[in-house]
């Protein structure tokens, strides 16, 4: 279970939520104060209880407990059993349905050189806001800005692409919620949320109805598919073919 609330100033790093529901079965990642809150995120988190599958569904994330209280009065309206924790910490997701999602890539992130792991711890503290999506273990949780989420398909071109952007991947999601295509825009990854906020803080400006949210490994795990699979297809599209190869050697052979 999530730990309780111990006093008034969280420590650093801490993060609330509030719990709406927790089930059995995966709920819908819908919720109806849409309207009164602004710039929070709608996610599950999955954990066993008494040997026992459960999901709970969530709303965050909260800096400090009087901004969770704060809330806490609007969506009691709404859920009159929600209650205040620390943020979960692994096993989240942001999608109702992730196999029946559908991804694609629009920017990879920029080309840099894989460094040793001592390099990365070395100049981690150096540059806060560097991308950390090459130093995530596979199963960790993973966060993503959600820059847009629609019901107009996402136009690549239309996109503004921020130099925030650069070290990071940015894909677009579609998926069906109450049978219609809604569509997201989303930028990532990031191994925890303060990075994530600071970069979204930064983009604000563009993208003003912006939010964070975690991912499932699938999720994860998809995208960086897509991202591989682009990448080996531009390679094969640049780089010449092996019979191209022995024809350019034969040429070069002197008479």
């Amino acid at each position: 279970m999530n730990k309780p609330i111990a006093d008034e100033t969280p420590a650093h790093g801490i993060f609330y939520v509030i719990t709406l529901c927790s089930t059995s079965l995966p709920m819908p990642l819908a919720v109806p104060f849409v309207h009164e809150l602004v710039s929070f995120s709608v996610f599950r988190s999955r954990g066993l209880e008494d040997g026992r599958e459960r999901f709970r569904l969530h709303v965050g994330y909260f800096e400090s407990q009087a901004r969770a209280i704060e809330a806490l009065a609007v969506v009691r309206h709404h859920f009159p059993a929600a209650w205040i924790s620390t943020a979960p910490g692994g096993d989240q997701s942001s999608l109702d349905d992730t196999l029946n999602a559908s991804f694609r890539v629009i920017k990879s992130a920029h080309a840099r050189v894989v460094r040793s792991a001592a390099a990365r711890e070395a100049s981690a503290g150096s540059n806060s806001t560097q991308s950390l999506d090459q130093q995530i273990e596979p199963y960790s949780q993973h966060y993503v800005i959600q820059l847009d989420w629609t019901t107009v398909p996402i136009v690549a071109r239309a996109v503004p692409r921020l130099p925030a952007f650069r070290p990071y991947y940015l894909y677009t999601v579609r998926t069906l919620r109450e049978g219609r295509p809604q569509y997201g825009l989303r930028l990532g990854f990031f191994k925890n949320f303060r990075l994530a906020q600071q970069v979204a803080e930064a983009s604000r400006s563009h993208y003003p109805r912006l939010t964070v949210l975690p991912i499932s490994h699938r999720e994860f795990n998809r995208a960086v598919d897509l991202v591989q699979k682009r990448v080996l297809k531009a390679l094969s599209q640049t780089q010449p073919s092996e019979t191209a190869l022995r024809q350019m050697h034969a040429q070069s052979r002197p008479p």
